[in-house]
């Protein structure tokens, strides 16, 4: 659950970042307005499970239980060096474009009772190196 927590946290800020990222919120909102705009009635009652667990509002309930926690781009870029002088060096830079997924997914494990919780059994003694 961590890991999914961080690739989709990952994935909200900063995929298609070149072309103004994915808008998630903006996204959300137009789904909700077609889904309630919508005239067909009997198609919209089986269609509400797609609807409400379509991929941008999986990515707006990431973004929120983040938020709740504490976890924002901003705090994620900060521990990685967003806020040493300019220009980065090459490293820092490639730390900043990269390594969003790894800092949330510490974050979470941080902000976790356990430390580890909700990840499987199996996962805790094998740890990813990167």
């Amino acid at each position: 659950r961590v890991v999914s927590l961080a690739a989709r946290f990952r994935v909200a800020h900063r995929e298609a970042a070149a072309t103004g990222g994915l808008a998630v919120g903006r996204s959300v909102r137009r789904l909700d307005a077609l889904y309630a705009g919508t005239v067909h009635i009997a198609r919209g009652g089986r269609w509400r499970g797609w609807y409400m667990h379509s991929q941008y509002h999986n990515l707006a309930e990431v973004l929120s239980t983040m938020q709740a926690k504490g976890i924002t781009i901003a705090s994620i870029e900060g521990e990685l060096g967003a806020n040493t002088p300019r220009p980065h060096s090459c490293g820092q830079a490639k730390r900043l474009a990269h390594g969003v997924q790894k800092a949330a997914r510490s974050a979470l494990a941080l902000s976790q009772p356990s430390g580890l919780a909700g990840t499987p059994a199996g996962l805790q003694s094998r740890r990813h190196p990167c």
